[in-house]
């Protein structure tokens, strides 16, 4: 089982973000054959695009996807430009979705932030409206589930990357019902 991470990168009002995860490939996709990392960038690429940037103000754009080899045998890209399609105005660079990830086998989950908040995604408070958590929840379900049968990639967690870890993959991911802040995000 070769071990990967694969970071996607965004850009948001000339500052940049990233998000990195650990996966695995179990079986070959319907789009990328075993150990192919540039189809596997391309594939998590277009689930990403169509699934998680979509509901993200066009002010925020996914740069690129990069899948490494812990082993260093080998990495693949993706990059462009492919900009969230809401046109509400966005939240200050800082404010970010909070995205819960269950991971199988472990008490402790994780978390990632997704950039790009539309004022309309959240109130005054940070609460986050009850459609758009519904709907992130079912765009994440998506997008690991198509990621899993074009590429055969499957995102979860190895905590240390040696050889005899288990790997524990991420049984749900979930939108949280607040936004999240990052205070270094504001600093030039």
């Amino acid at each position: 089982m070769t071990k990967y991470q694969v970071v996607i990168s965004y850009a948001m009002g000339g500052r940049t973000a990233a998000n990195v995860l650990d996966a695995v490939q179990v079986e070959a996709g319907e789009f990328a054959e075993m150990g192919d990392l540039d189809a596997i960038a391309s594939v998590v690429w277009g689930n990403w695009n169509s699934f998680i940037m979509e509901p993200l103000c066009e002010s925020t754009a996914m740069t690129g996807v990069r899948v490494s080899a812990i082993d260093g045998s080998g990495v693949g890209e993706r990059t462009g430009l492919a900009p969230g399609e809401n046109s509400n105005s966005p939240m200050p660079p800082n404010v970010a979705y909070l995205i819960k990830k269950k991971f199988e086998g472990r008490s402790r989950g994780g978390r990632m932030y997704l950039p790009g908040v539309p004022e309309a995604g959240a109130d005054g408070f940070g609460n986050v409206t009850s459609g758009t958590i519904a709907d992130y929840n079912e765009r994440l379900l998506n997008m690991d589930t198509f990621t899993k049968s074009e590429a055969g990639l499957v995102f979860g967690l190895f905590a240390n990357f040696q050889e005899n870890e288990q790997f524990h993959a991420v049984t749900k991911w979930s939108c949280d019902s607040k936004v999240a802040t990052q205070r270094r995000r504001l600093r030039g």
